[in-house]
């Protein structure tokens, strides 16, 4: 609703206010007016420039009250991990995560079960774990999701995908490196470093082999990370950063540039090329004697230059807000990951609070 200071009239050659609290788009004239409702303004000068003032404050509400988001969201893409089972769906903008993350709101071609939906960080993306996958290609129907103004996603939108059983590439990383800075309760800061293995798999052939399976002209193959263990010490005690096996951390490489159709455009596959690569990270840090998880998982991307990643190659969390870590019961703990998530072969870099 406008809220405006009032109307403008010029009656017998002088500007009047007429109904304040009231909205009128345009300067009203009058020969003949009634004196009952209208409000003086002096002197003249000053009364056009009150009467134009009104005029533009009235119009610039009644427009600012009519600007609201009235699009509901759309099914952007939908990626397909056969080897886990999992459906990985891109809205078309953030999206409300009471919404989002209700199973009932997603329904599978072919009678498989949504086991479970999760919203990630960003809120744009939802990854679903299903009892099964059709062979070839299916199609997922979305309802009663929203995104942050309320507006409700078109009944049933639906979305093709492709499962393609495809051989899997294991891409070692013996020696990743992540730093830890900690700022202690007393004021202080405490830098820690990790080392460890980290393991990745690749759906992807020795040949670079990959599809264009949500159709947008771009090839893409998915990912999962299957072992993460980095250790250090910290005056807290002993730190040990680990995958938490009851989430996949799932991610997605999609080459930039379709120039080799149904090959992954980035070396070694091509000579030439860059593909965007994220993961979903799920992961348990036990500090001391004390084991933390994150309330949602930390989505890391990345342009890479080469599969697998080549140093320079860095991985960042792009999100403004901490990650709240939780406890062994659920409840926060007072521990945040900071949105400055990042990472190189080699080498991953974050940041807690404490």
């Amino acid at each position: 609703m406008a809220i405006c200071i009032g109307s403008v009239v010029l009656c017998s050659g002088e500007w009047m206010v007429l109904n304040p609290g009231k909205c009128a788009n345009t300067v009203k004239t009058s020969t003949a007016c009634s004196p009952k409702g209208l409000i003086p303004t002096r002197p003249r000068f000053l009364s056009l420039i009150a009467a134009m003032a009104f005029g533009w404050v009235c119009t610039l509400v009644d427009g600012l009250s009519q600007i609201r988001d009235t699009v509901p969201p759309k099914v952007a893409r939908v990626l397909a991990d056969c080897k886990t089972k999992q459906l990985i769906i891109q809205f078309s903008e953030a999206i409300d995560p009471r919404t989002g993350a209700v199973a009932q709101n997603y329904v599978v071609s072919g009678g498989f079960a949504v086991l479970t939906a999760r919203v990630d960080a960003g809120r744009t993306f939802v990854t679903l774990q299903l009892s099964g996958l059709p062979a070839a290609s299916g199609t997922v129907f979305v309802s009663n999701v929203t995104d942050l103004a309320d507006n409700t996603i078109l009944p049933k939108s639906a979305a093709t995908f492709l499962c393609l059983q495809t051989e899997t590439e294991i891409d070692e990383f013996p020696s990743t490196f992540a730093q830890f800075t900690l700022s202690l309760p007393g004021g202080q800061t405490e830098v820690v470093t990790l080392t460890g293995p980290t393991t990745v798999e690749v759906a992807i052939s020795s040949d670079g082999f990959a599809e264009d399976t949500d159709r947008d002209g771009l090839d893409q193959v998915t990912t999962v990370m299957t072992r993460l263990q980095l250790q250090g010490t910290s005056t807290l005690g002993p730190v040990l950063v680990t995958l938490d096996t009851k989430n996949p951390s799932v991610g997605i490489i999609e080459e930039r540039a379709n120039q080799t159709r149904g090959v992954l455009d980035v070396p070694p596959f091509t000579k030439t090329g860059t593909a965007d690569s994220f993961f979903d990270v799920y992961f348990l840090v036990t500090l001391g004697d004390r084991v933390f998880h994150p309330a949602k998982p930390v989505h890391m991307t990345s342009v890479i230059t080469h599969k697998p990643p080549a140093p320079g190659d860095t991985y960042t969390n792009p999100f403004n807000e901490a990650v709240e870590l939780l406890d062994a019961t659920g409840k926060p703990s007072g521990i945040r990951l900071l949105r400055e998530v990042c990472g190189e072969r080699d080498e991953i870099r974050v940041i807690l609070t404490i």
